[in-house]
């Protein structure tokens, strides 16, 4: 155990050099998978590598042949046509 002069100048230092320290950003993506439910096996895969248009996926809902994706980052809704 260090003694609390010790202890109160290494946490200090912590919030120092954590302030300096950035975590890494996660990088844009946008990815979804379609799953056949009665076999698990993979249907489709709709990505944005570069996340241009729509990254940071929160939800997903099929309506009348469209995927419509919530995001996290973006202040509008992705649409994409299933057909």
């Amino acid at each position: 155990m260090l003694p609390p002069v010790f202890e109160v100048m290494v946490r200090a230092f912590g919030m120092v050099i954590g302030s300096r320290v950035k975590a890494p950003h996660a990088p844009d993506y946008g990815c979804v998978v379609e799953l056949n439910p009665s076999t698990n096996q993979m249907v489709r895969i709709l990505q944005d590598p570069k996340g241009e248009y729509i990254a940071h996926l929160y939800g997903v809902t099929a309506h009348k042949g469209k995927l419509y994706f919530g995001s996290l980052v973006t202040d509008y809704i992705g649409v994409y046509d299933l057909n």
